[in-house]
C-alpha cells in the first residue's frame, strides 16, 4: 500500500476505490451482516454501541473543532517532550519555551503593544485545509498537526479510544481537550475518515466508516484493520508533495493528519470560502477563544480559488487576540472590565463594545449583527470558556431587562474559567447545554449581569446609540410603504366602497380626546356618528364608545338594535375606549340605531342613532380621478408638531410633515432596543398621519400643544396593544 495513492482520496468514490484495490470489503452494503467484517473491521472503542456515544455533536463543524484541539494538545505534548518541561500546568508555559517568538509577540497584544498578528516561529504546526468532496454541500476536510504521532498499536487505546482517560490527570493540565467531547465524535458526519500518523519515520493508517447491520437497530462505527493490527503504509513519494502542508507532514519527525471524507457542515458555513467573514474561519475563532497555538487554514476547493485566482490562506489566532488587534471595531473607550466577588473569590470579568466602522451604522442592528458575528459567532453576550475554548453562553435577554437593551450585537463579556482551577470542570453539565446548580454557580451569572447592568461606560454608550435610534428616521423604502398606504386609505376614506373591512373613521366619528380616562368597567354607551344620510354603495361605519380598556370592551355583551329589532354586526373592530361595527348590507331606506350593554341582570342602553339610507348611488368622480390625488410625507427632525398637513386643494397635493423624534414620543420610546423602535415608528406612522387627515379643519384648528397631546394619546393606545 503507498501512501501517494492514499492521500489521493478525496471523496466517497475514491475511497471504495482504494479499498476495494487493497482487497477489502467497503461496507456501503446497508443489508449486510456481522460475519462480512470477518478480521478486517473492527468497533471503534471496541464498542459494538458505539453509535450513542459517537453521535453525541449536534455539527459537523464541531466535530472538527475536537480534531484540531486534539492536534494542539499532540503538538505541545511533543514540545513538552524535546524540551523536558516539567509540571506544566498550562499550555502557555510550553509556549513561551517551544515558541518564543510567538509568546512574546502574544503577550505584547495582549498588554496593547502590538496590532497585527503574526504566527512566527508556531507557523503550520497545526493546519486545517478545505478540498472539495463527492458533493459542494460536503467538502472534504484535513487536519494535520506535527505533534507526537501515533505507533500503529496505539490507535484503538488514542484516536480510536471512546472515553479516553488520557486528558484528564493533573500532569495533562496544559492540554486543552480535557473539556472536550472527543475526537470520536467528528465521525459522525463523514462519509468517512482516514487517518493517517508518523513515528520515527514510520507510516500507519486506517479508515473508519458508519456501517448498518442488518440485525442491529442503530448503525456502528468500524475501523479498518488487519488481526487487530493498524497497517503501516510505504512513502513512495519521491520528490515530496506538491501540496506544501502535506510537505510539511512528510518533513516532520512526527505528526498525523485526518482526513474527514464528505463531511456534513452546516449550510451557513460552506457557502463561501473559510476565509470570508462569518464563515468557517470566524466559526473557529469563537469556539477557539483563547488557542495557545494559531491554526492556519487553507482553502483547496476548485470553485473559491477560480473565484480568487489563489489558495486563500489564513490562520485563526482566537477571538481573544482578535479582540485587541482589531482596534476599528473594538471600542477601548468603551470597553473595560468589571469586578465580583462570588464564594469568596474576586472574579475580573473582561467586556468589549464591537461596532460597526461607520458610526451611521451603530444604530443599525442588521449592520451592527455581521460585525459582531467576526468576533462571536454565536451571538450570546456573556460567553464562558475552559481552556481557552468557548463553551456556552449567556443570551441577552437578561441584559435588556436590565437596562442595556440597545447592546445586543454590541457587547460581548467574556468570563475565564481558567480561574478557579480544577474546580471549572464543575461548572457546566457533561454536555456544556447549561450551569450547573450548585453553590459553587449558584447567582453567579445574576451577579455579572448586575455589575454589567450598573457600568458607567456601558451605561453611556446604551444612552448614545438609544439616542440615535430615536433620532433615526424611516429608511426609504418603509417611508414610500408609509405614503403608498398613507394616500390608498385616506382615498378611501374619500370615497368609501361597499365590503371595504378595516378602521376608517367616518367623517362624523368624534375622535377620542386626548385627555380621555379609560375604566375598568363600561359605566356609559354612547354612539357618535353625526352624518344623516349614506349612499346604497356605502359602508356605514359606526363608533361606538365606552370609554372602557379593549379588553373589557371585547368581553361586553353588546347587541345591535335596528328599528327596535335585533341586528346582528358580523363586521366589529375593538379598540380601547370604543367598537367599531360597519354596516354593509342596508337597503334604502330610514333606519333607527340602538346598542344595549347586558351585564348582571342589568341592561344599559345607548342613545338612538338615526339615518337615512337613499336609493341613489354616489357618483363616482371619473376613471383616474381618484388617484390623481398626490400625498408627499417628509421625515423630519425637528418640528413644532408631530405631525403637520398642508393641503393645496387645487393642486390636488397634500404634504406631510412627520417628526418621529419629537421630544413629545421619547418616553415611548423608552425600553425598546434599536430593532423594536425602528418596528414602532413603521407601526404608528400610518395611523398619526390618518388622524390628522381624517380630523381635518377640526385638527388643523387646533395649537401645536393639543395636536400634539391627541397625537401622543393615540401612539400610547397603540404601544399598550402591542
Amino acid at each position: 500500500m503507498k501512501l501517494t495513492r492514499l492521500l489521493s482520496v478525496f471523496n466517497k468514490d475514491d475511497l471504495n476505490a482504494f479499498i476495494d484495490s487493497i482487497g477489502f470489503n467497503t461496507l456501503d452494503d446497508k443489508n449486510m451482516n456481522e460475519n462480512i467484517l470477518d478480521d478486517s473491521w473492527e468497533y471503534v472503542g471496541h464498542n459494538e454501541q458505539n453509535a450513542s456515544v459517537i453521535d453525541m455533536l449536534e455539527s459537523g463543524e464541531k466535530g472538527i473543532i475536537e480534531r484540531i484541539t486534539n492536534g494542539i494538545d499532540a503538538v505541545l505534548q511533543k514540545q513538552m517532550l524535546n524540551h523536558n518541561i516539567i509540571n506544566a500546568n498550562n499550555p502557555e508555559k510550553i509556549v513561551k519555551i517551544a515558541y518564543p517568538k510567538y509568546y512574546d509577540h502574544y503577550q505584547n497584544i495582549i498588554a496593547g503593544h502590538k496590532s497585527g498578528n503574526q504566527s512566527y516561529d508556531a507557523s503550520d504546526q497545526v493546519t486545517l485545509a478545505v478540498n472539495d468532496g463527492e458533493r459542494k454541500s460536503t467538502p472534504t476536510f484535513d487536519i494535520v498537526d506535527l505533534g507526537t504521532g501515533i505507533q500503529g498499536d496505539d490507535f484503538s487505546s488514542t484516536i480510536l479510544a471512546l472515553h479516553g482517560k488520557n486528558k484528564v490527570k493533573k500532569d495533562t493540565s496544559y492540554m486543552i481537550g480535557a473539556f472536550g467531547q472527543g475526537g470520536s465524535t467528528s465521525l459522525a458526519f463523514a462519509y468517512a475518515t482516514i487517518i493517517v500518523s508518523k513515528v520515527n519515520h514510520k507510516y500507519y493508517f486506517t479508515i473508519v466508516k458508519k456501517v448498518h447491520l442488518k440485525d442491529y437497530k442503530n448503525h456502528a462505527y468500524f475501523y479498518l484493520s488487519r488481526n487487530n493490527k493498524i497497517f503501516e503504509i510505504e512513502n513512495d513519494y519521491i520528490d515530496g508533495s506538491d501540496v506544501k502542508y502535506i510537505n510539511d507532514f512528510l518533513d516532520a519527525t512526527s505528526g498525523t493528519l485526518v482526513r474527514m471524507i464528505d463531511l456534513e457542515i452546516s449550510s451557513r458555513y460552506r457557502e463561501r470560502d473559510i476565509a470570508k467573514p462569518r464563515m468557517l474561519g470566524d466559526y473557529f475563532n469563537t469556539e477557539l477563544f483563547g488557542t495557545p497555538l494559531p491554526i492556519r487554514m487553507i482553502e483547496n476547493r476548485k470553485h473559491f480559488i477560480d473565484e480568487t485566482k489563489h489558495n486563500q490562506n489564513r490562520y485563526v489566532y482566537g477571538t481573544k487576540l482578535k479582540l485587541k488587534t482589531w482596534k476599528r471595531n473594538v471600542f477601548e473607550e468603551y470597553s473595560g472590565y468589571i469586578e465580583i466577588v462570588h464564594n469568596e473569590r474576586t472574579y475580573k470579568i473582561d467586556f468589549y463594545i464591537i461596532l460597526p466602522t461607520e458610526k451611521s451604522d451603530w444604530v443599525n442592528d442588521n449592520k451592527c449583527k455581521e460585525t459582531y458575528e467576526m468576533f462571536n459567532i454565536h451571538e450570546k453576550p456573556i460567553i464562558f470558556t475552559v481552556n481557552g475554548q468557548y463553551i456556552n453562553g449567556e443570551n441577552f435577554t437578561k441584559l435588556a431587562n436590565r437596562g442595556l437593551s440597545f447592546l445586543k450585537y454590541r457587547l460581548l463579556a467574556h468570563i475565564d474559567l481558567d480561574m478557579l482551577g480544577n474546580e471549572k470542570y464543575q461548572f457546566f453539565t457533561t454536555d456544556r447545554s447549561r450551569i450547573k446548580n450548585t453553590d459553587l454557580t449558584a447567582g453567579f451569572v445574576d451577579k455579572v449581569i448586575k455589575e454589567l447592568s450598573e457600568n458607567k461606560l456601558l451605561i453611556e454608550i446604551n444612552r448614545i446609540i438609544s439616542e440615535m435610534s430615536i433620532e433615526k428616521g424611516l429608511d426609504a423604502d418603509a417611508l414610500e410603504n408609509l405614503k403608498n398606504n398613507v394616500k390608498s386609505a385616506y382615498q378611501e376614506f374619500l370615497h368609501p366602497t361597499k365590503n371595504s373591512k378595516g378602521y376608517i373613521p367616518n367623517r362624523g366619528e368624534k375622535p377620542l380626546p386626548a385627555n380621555v380616562t379609560l375604566n375598568d368597567y363600561i359605566s356609559d354607551i354612547i354612539i357618535s356618528n353625526t352624518k344623516p344620510e349614506y349612499f346604497s354603495d356605502e359602508n356605514v361605519r359606526i363608533i361606538l364608545k365606552t370609554d372602557a380598556y379593549k379588553d373589557i370592551n371585547k368581553n361586553a355583551n353588546i347587541k345591535a338594535f335596528i328599528n327596535t329589532r335585533e341586528y346582528y354586526i358580523d363586521s366589529k373592530s375593538i379598540m380601547n375606549g370604543r367598537i367599531q361595527y360597519v354596516l354593509n348590507n342596508l337597503e334604502p331606506g330610514e333606519y333607527d340605531l340602538q346598542f344595549i350593554y347586558y351585564y348582571n341582570n342589568n341592561s344599559l342602553s345607548s342613545n338612538i342613532y338615526s339615518f337615512i339610507v337613499t336609493d341613489k348611488r354616489r357618483e363616482l368622480e371619473p376613471k383616474g380621478n381618484k388617484t390623481e390625488l398626490d400625498i408627499n410625507i417628509d421625515h423630519v427632525v425637528s418640528s413644532e408638531a408631530i405631525v403637520s398637513v398642508a393641503k393645496n386643494i387645487d393642486q390636488k397635493r397634500i404634504d406631510i410633515k412627520l417628526c418621529l423624534k419629537h421630544d413629545e414620543l421619547k418616553d415611548t420610546y423608552a425600553g425598546k432596543s434599536e430593532n423594536e423602535i425602528s418596528q414602532f415608528k413603521i407601526k404608528i406612522s400610518q395611523p398619526i398621519c390618518l388622524m390628522a387627515l381624517y380630523m381635518d379643519d377640526i385638527y388643523d384648528e387646533l395649537e401645536p400643544d393639543k395636536q400634539n397631546k391627541l397625537i401622543k394619546s393615540l401612539v400610547t393606545t397603540i404601544d399598550k396593544g402591542m
